[in-house]
C-alpha cells in the first residue's frame, strides 16, 4: 500500500496503521486478500481477511456479497494512514 508523504527517513522501519472502517473492497492500489470470516453486525459487516502474513479486519456498510474463501482486493485511502516508527512507536508526522 502507498505510504503517502511522510517525514520518515528512507529505509526507516515503520508500522503501518489504518482503522478498519478506512479499508474498502477493491480499488486501484488493491492488495490481494482472502476472506476468512464474514460477520454481519447490524447495518455494517465486519470481514476478517488474510493479506500476505497479516490478518486484517475491515468494516463495510451494508451486506457485501462475499463468503469465506473468496479472493478480494483491499484498498485504503492514503490520507487515512498513520505511520509509526517501528522502534519507538512514535507517530511519524505527514
Amino acid at each position: 500500500w502507498p505510504l503517502g508523504h511522510t517525514a520518515g527517513a528512507d529505509g526507516q522501519a515503520v508500522a503501518y496503521g489504518v482503522r478498519p472502517e478506512h479499508l474498502s473492497l477493491g480499488g486501484g492500489d488493491a492488495v490481494p486478500a482472502e476472506i476468512i470470516v464474514v460477520e454481519p453486525t447490524g447495518a455494517e459487516t465486519e470481514l476478517l481477511v488474510q493479506a500476505g502474513e497479516a490478518q486484517i479486519v475491515l468494516v463495510t456498510h451494508g451486506r457485501p456479497v462475499v463468503n469465506p474463501g473468496d479472493k478480494i482486493g483491499l484498498a485504503v485511502d492514503p490520507a487515512m494512514v498513520h505511520v509509526f516508527d517501528q522502534k519507538t512507536g512514535a507517530r511519524i508526522a505527514a
